[in-house]
């Protein structure tokens, strides 16, 4: 539920529209749950004593219960977890948004068990 200007990404959009192929499988699973969201949701980020433009992956128009991780605002998709992606969730924490990194791996659990919380599975 794409509330952009654009009909929803998935379906709509051919894969080079994500940067990531899980980014596409994260919009897969929130359309399916009627969770509206911007994609790349554009932020300013004081960095020390710089202000830098950064992006949030997803940033949901209303906070979810995500299976095993609570209320959830904002989604950052990542290969894995690094170094790299923990400083840009902490920059961003440190903004203000708190954010939920989604790994690959996460993303094959979700789409077994479920993505929200009390979310009935139909295999």
């Amino acid at each position: 539920m794409n509330t952009q200007n654009t009909p929803s990404p998935v379906g709509h959009m051919n894969e080079s529209f994500f940067a990531h192929p899980s980014e596409k499988r994260t919009a897969v699973m929130l359309d399916a749950n009627n969770v509206g969201y911007i994609y790349r949701f554009r932020v300013t980020a004081k960095k020390k004593d710089k202000i830098i433009e950064t992006e949030i992956d997803f940033f949901l128009l209303d906070a979810i219960n995500v299976r095993g991780h609570g209320l959830v605002k904002h989604i950052e998709n990542k290969n894995r977890k690094s170094i790299k992606a923990e400083n840009q969730q902490n920059l961003l924490k440190d903004n203000g948004y708190e954010t939920l990194i989604v790994t690959t791996k996460m993303l094959d659990d979700f789409e077994r068990n479920g993505f929200m919380e009390g979310e009935k599975r139909h295999l």
